[in-house]
């Protein structure tokens, strides 16, 4: 006989799922509203302190990575991920040779020691070619400008050579540079002067006048250059003699290794032992 049909059951007839976990309440938090460790997390890394992370440090003496130190970052230094325009507005402006790090003030100030030097030196030029007038041997030859350029060369070779012998990292030899070398004595030499007197013996039209312009560039370079040969070997000999009188002091000063005054010394040279 056929099997007889079974009445279908309605969704109200179907057992209800289990929502346990869905009503279940949720895993309380910590206090401070963070998320806390996730779920799966063993017990030994939960206690764990976060891992250091790093920065590329462009100014750093190798531009390589740079420990964290977005925490206490110190003086002078940009914490670590601050966005590249942030970084720049609070990077530090003090030290350094360029715009960029010297900042306005270091480069006006660079400047104004330029301009008092080249003021003191175009005024010593001028107060010399006025008390030189050409000779009356040679009156097509500007004594004032030629004394002013040869004296120039010796003294800059001289200047730079002695401030050779300081430190590099002294501050002051660059100030010193600035003022005595490009503003003093980059004032009292004149080198336009030199071409525009040439120049116009060449191009007056005269083989005489000619001549003597050749005559006088040519002889303010060659005689220039040995000037500032002069200067730098007289710096030499000076360095020298301050080296050596400082090594013949220190060595005076040097206490003995004995520990006995020069005059036992020299009574007693072995010092009592016999």
């Amino acid at each position: 006989m056929p099997e007889p049909l079974r009445p279908r059951r309605r969704a109200t007839d179907m057992p209800a799922a289990d929502d346990s976990s869905a009503n279940a309440p949720a895993a309380a938090g910590p206090a401070d509203g963070s998320l806390g460790d996730p779920a799966g997390t063993p017990a030994g890394a939960a206690s764990m302190p976060p891992a250091r992370t790093s920065s590329y440090d462009p100014d750093g003496p190798h531009g390589g990575p740079a420990a964290d130190d977005s925490a206490d970052p110190g003086p002078g230094k940009v914490p670590a991920g601050t966005p590249a325009g942030a970084r720049d507005a609070a990077a530090p402006t003090g030290g350094g040779g360029s715009l960029g790090k010297t900042g306005v003030g270091g480069t006006l100030g660079m400047a104004a020691l330029v301009a008092v030097g080249g003021a003191f030196g175009t005024g010593a030029r001028t107060l010399l070619d006025t008390a030189l007038p050409s000779p009356a041997v040679a009156p097509w030859l500007p004594s004032g400008v030629l004394t002013a350029n040869l004296s120039g060369a010796f003294l800059i070779g001289l200047l730079a050579s002695l401030l050779a012998g300081m430190r590099s990292d002294d501050p002051g030899r660059h100030r010193l540079w600035l003022l005595l070398g490009t503003g003093v004595l980059g004032g009292y030499t004149t080198y336009s002067a030199l071409a525009l007197d040439t120049s116009t013996g060449l191009l007056s039209g005269s083989g005489t006048a000619a001549a003597h312009a050749a005559l006088y560039a040519g002889g303010s370079v060659v005689a220039g250059v040995a000037a500032c040969g002069l200067g730098v070997a007289l710096a030499v000999i000076i360095r020298r003699a301050f080296s050596t009188r400082r090594a013949d002091r220190s060595e005076r000063h040097r206490e003995p290794e004995d520990g006995r005054d020069p005059v036992s010394r020299a009574r007693d040279p072995e010092g009592g032992q016999r």
